[in-house]
């Protein structure tokens, strides 16, 4: 007969030291960033373990890297590694091929590619082990884009560095330098100086005000203590949100305001006040499409939207923030190349835009799957965190990481199943940590 619980049984005494004595310290995912083909999970003890691509040594190991232009190499990583030599990162966020750990000593460090100098280094495709951004420091948030960086400094002002082929570092070209393949051209003249390999000042009429800081494709934004959203960069889907409304060849070719030139009128070098905003408290930005979460819990979005990715039910690009009325009241949103995501209340997962490699994770994937609308996540109830960049995505739940999506890298922690779209990949599927 099985033995009945004695409910007037004494307490069971609190462990001493001597009794946890060479305990083994038990560790656990605390936040998620994702990158174009790999990822990373920020652990409770402050070190963190990334999956996935590391032709740039985006995994940040110290794996030695292959010839990244020899295909036959395999420079994957199929299960998570750690992060050599930072054990007190307190936020991560990753861009197209890097990664940047926000420290506890309010400095921050990066891995991954630094070809367009988004690693604040110059000289070399990328670095296998992370390099602290020197000249930085009171730093309270990161921004990873594609190929660029920015950070949100303690005294509101916003300074990035990297890429600036489309004005997202808002540098001017004739005082930035030449990209590692512009410097073997000749006579290339100053309008081919697109790399920014230093942090600089994003100069505007908000300086000093900015409360949050996201990065995309080739373009920025950030909220300000007024509630009002500010962007630069580029703008051909209108996700600099300005509400211009002079198309040129096609329905998503957007001017900037004022913008006359052909040969820049769609990259915003002056940061602009995205139209009909005045209580942003947070911005998310993807590859080419932005949210901005309103303080009445309300979610307003704009950009491209060819794939649904908006949520507005329409498949038509918005120049202008439009409300969201069906993502009122999610507790976080976060935005891919082409889809997105959001926790709603309950802490279940809806995903919403292209599906061609199972990014909604409803197990469907492939042509006539994806959707203009929010879906629901298959399996997903009590999920803490989620992130998604590129064309897959991952959540936290109950400690456990779960990915589904694209896995042409690897980045799902599932080597078994690398191909562009599958019935496994289309739902989340744990990581092995």
């Amino acid at each position: 007969e099985p033995v009945s619980e004695n409910r007037y049984a004494p307490p069971t005494p609190e462990p001493t030291p001597e009794d946890t004595a060479g305990a083994v310290e038990l560790t656990y995912p605390t936040a998620i960033a994702l990158g174009g083909a790999h990822s990373c999970v920020l652990l409770n003890n402050g070190r963190i373990k990334c999956w996935g691509r590391n032709d740039n040594g985006e995994i940040g190991s110290g794996t030695p890297i292959g010839d990244r232009l020899d295909i036959t190499i395999d420079n994957n990583i199929y299960e998570p590694e750690y992060v050599v030599g930072i054990d007190n990162a307190i936020s991560i966020s990753s861009g197209g091929s890097h990664t940047c750990a926000l420290l506890d000593d309010n400095t921050i460090s990066c891995w991954g590619s630094s070809y367009f100098g988004q690693l604040g280094k110059k000289g070399r495709w990328g670095f296998n082990t992370h390099q602290i951004v020197d000249g930085i420091s009171d730093v309270i948030e990161v921004g990873t884009g594609v190929s660029h960086t920015c950070v949100l400094l303690n005294d509101g002002n916003i300074k990035c560095w990297g890429d600036n082929h489309l004005v997202q570092v808002q540098k001017n070209a004739a005082s930035a330098d030449y990209c590692p393949f512009e410097d073997q051209l000749s006579n290339v003249g100053d309008n081919y100086k697109n790399c920014v390999y230093l942090p600089e000042t994003i100069i505007g009429d908000w300086v000093s005000d900015a409360t949050s800081i996201s990065a995309g494709n080739g373009h920025s934004c950030v909220t300000l203590s007024n509630g009002e959203v500010i962007c630069w960069g580029h703008n051909y889907y209108g996700q600099i949100g300005a509400g211009t409304s002079e198309y040129l060849s096609t329905k998503y070719d957007v001017r900037c305001p004022g913008v006359l030139s052909s040969s820049i009128r769609y990259n915003c070098i002056q940061p602009i006040e995205s139209s009909g905003i005045s209580t942003a408290m947070k911005i998310i930005v993807g590859l080419n499409h932005n949210f901005a979460v309103l303080q009445n819990g309300n979610v307003m979005g704009w950009g491209s939207n060819q794939s649904g990715q908006l949520g507005d039910g329409t498949s038509t690009s918005q120049s202008t923030p439009v409300e969201i009325g069906v993502l009122s009241g999610i507790t976080k949103i976060v935005a891919g190349s082409s889809h997105s995501c959001a926790i709603f209340q309950g802490n279940s997962v809806k995903c919403w835009g292209n599906n061609q490699y199972g990014q909604l994770g409803n197990g469907t994937f492939g042509d006539g799957t994806e959707s203009i609308s929010p879906v629901g996540v298959i399996g997903l109830a009590d999920v803490e965190d989620i992130a998604t960049r590129g064309n897959h995505t991952c959540v936290i739940e109950n400690k456990q990481v779960k990915c589904w999506g694209y896995n042409n890298y690897g980045q799902l922690g599932n080597e078994s199943e690398m191909n562009a779209g599958s019935p496994l990949n289309s739902k989340p599927v744990i990581v092995d940590l």
